[in-house]
């Protein structure tokens, strides 16, 4: 093993972190990563929720921040991200709009770095695989692929949660029983879809724990007797506190997600084999047609597929200290692999939990469940790993040798060669800065479509020059839409706007094109009549 193992891991971290944000770092944060669409949706949201927590002169409530205007509780269209905020928040105090967010997303990979090498280390494993592990779970293909869904990135508290479900069961006490529904409500209020799949995943961790972990169902039954008040009463508290959460979540989402809509989303059983663009398996594992693999290129290479089912095998026919741990972890992984995989039409046996499972009827993109099975294999399938190379290679440095092959080989697979990334200069945010003036003494505004951007893109445009000039906008982008709104890429006239605005509303509304040059018409409305005005 290396002679300093936090250096090695130190080192193993920075060439992860160089190596998926080096179009950002060498080009002076001119760049962002990796498009200009739900990545400046998100700096969006982080922005909002900075100036309601600081800004003195913001006339915007958390949950209705000024896009679909006058529509309330927009911010319910997507992910709040409150709970990885403050990390924004500090970043924000000192640089700009971009600049935090593009320090946010670098800082959300190097934790779930940390987080996951600290426990691995708690799980036992060695430091060579530790940093494979952590490597994998930060800087890995599924987490660089998606790197465009922010809202996916900020998985820290994930790892420790597993942690401490699994000491639960091994040893009950208050402070680890608190520890875990903590860590399972700080991810949820990170990121709503991590959140509700880390639960829903560690449900099935923990019921097979206890059946492979010998008398743990006795330990817990014992601690939940011992102690039914500090057991019942972080619960309720999270209860309540998921509560209020949830309720403006419903409140403000317009639409239901029905089954038909999920299924589309739900990988097929070779989508597990189609290897993202970039990726050195990219050409010969090649999908059926790319529409269908919205969200479905979810490979993440041969090398780590056979430790897992290497690990799962050992495991299964022999026994070691962290057999029980690695069983649980892998089985976890392969049921949600059988539960949202779409095998033949819309048929999946997700069909029940989404119909019977609370919450579960929220989520579309249900496919992003691979991030808590790739956390779940990760464990189980390393720590599967490091017993059978124990027993079989006892020669220390022949396992180091190995160990650092085998990492050698699954690094390479996660490799994506050609890492996309935007000016922002000339996207998204130089736009908005040019448009904001004409947007300022409006009650609303409407950034017409003119082709100059890329329909969504032409809409989060319009969002952060409304965030700049304190104007509320119609346009909008996020998860869904209000009722009758028009189309992305629709020119709507002032005849069909004014009703979006709704039966009540009076006041200034604002037509701006991009041109070049920027165009600008202003209309006075009152009692759903409008009239142009100077």
């Amino acid at each position: 093993m290396p002679k300093h193992p936090s250096v090695f891991l130190i080192a193993v971290g920075v060439c992860g972190f160089v190596s998926t944000f080096h179009p950002t770092l060498f080009s002076g944060f001119e760049r962002m990563q990796p498009d200009a669409g739900d990545v400046a949706l998100n700096n969006y949201f982080l922005e909002h929720t900075y100036l309601w927590a600081f800004g003195r002169d913001y006339p915007h409530s958390f949950w209705s921040p000024a896009f679909f205007a006058p529509t309330p509780n927009t911010l319910a269209y997507s992910e709040t991200l409150i709970g990885t905020a403050p990390i924004y928040w500090l970043l924000r105090s000192a640089f700009s709009e971009s600049v935090s967010g593009q320090l946010w997303i670098m800082f959300a990979l190097a934790l779930n770095y940390i987080s996951m090498a600290v426990v691995l280390r708690w799980f036992g494993l060695n430091t060579v695989l530790t940093a494979i592990g952590a490597y994998m779970f930060a800087f890995g293909l599924m987490r660089i692929d998606h790197l465009t869904h922010q809202q996916l990135m900020p998985q820290y508290f994930s790892p420790l949660a597993v942690w401490f479900a699994w000491a639960c069961l091994r040893q009950p006490t208050i402070r680890r029983w608190i520890m875990l529904i903590a860590l399972g409500l700080a991810q949820t209020f990170a990121s709503l879809h991590l959140g509700w799949f880390l639960v829903f995943g560690l449900g099935i961790f923990v019921i097979l724990g206890l059946f492979v972990e010998a008398d743990s169902f006795r330990r817990m039954r014992g601690f939940i007797r011992e102690n039914p008040v500090t057991t019942m009463l972080p619960l309720l508290v999270a209860a309540v506190l998921l509560g209020f959460y949830a309720r403006n979540y419903y409140r403000g989402t317009p639409n239901p997600r029905y089954y038909s809509q999920v299924s589309f989303y739900l990988p097929y059983p070779d989508a597990w084999f189609v290897a993202p663009p970039g990726t050195i398996w990219a050409d010969h594992l090649t999908p059926r047609g790319e529409d269908q693999f919205a969200e479905k290129t979810i490979f993440v290479g041969f090398v780590a597929y056979g430790v897992c089912l290497l690990a799962g095998c050992y495991a299964w026919r022999h026994r070691f200290p962290q057999r029980n741990p690695a069983l649980a972890s892998l089985g976890t992984a392969a049921i949600l692999i059988m539960l949202i995989t779409r095998w033949v039409y819309d048929v999946s046996l997700w069909y029940p939990v989404h119909q019977l499972v609370p919450g579960a009827n929220a989520f579309r993109a249900v496919g992003r469940m691979v991030f808590v099975i790739h956390l779940s294999g990760t464990i189980g399938g390393l720590l599967g790993l490091q017993a059978f190379v124990e027993a079989r290679v006892p020669r220390p440095s022949r396992r180091v040798v190995l160990y650092s092959l085998i990492g050698l080989c699954i690094a390479i697979e996660q490799l994506q060669f050609k890492i996309t990334s935007f000016d922002k200069r000339e996207m998204i945010f130089e736009p908005a800065r040019q448009i904001a003036p004409q947007m300022v003494g409006a009650d609303a505004a409407y950034l017409v479509y003119d082709g100059s951007l890329p329909d969504y893109r032409h809409h989060i445009t319009a969002m952060w020059a409304g965030l700049w000039a304190r104007t509320p906008v119609l346009n909008g982008f996020s998860g869904t839409h209000p009722p009758n709104y028009p189309a992305l890429s629709d020119r709507p006239t002032i005849s069909e706007l004014v009703p979006a605005l709704g039966p009540g509303w009076q006041g200034k509304l604002v037509l701006i094109e991009l041109g070049p040059p920027i165009t600008r018409q202003v209309y006075e409305v009152r009692d759903g009549r409008w009239r142009r005005v100077p």
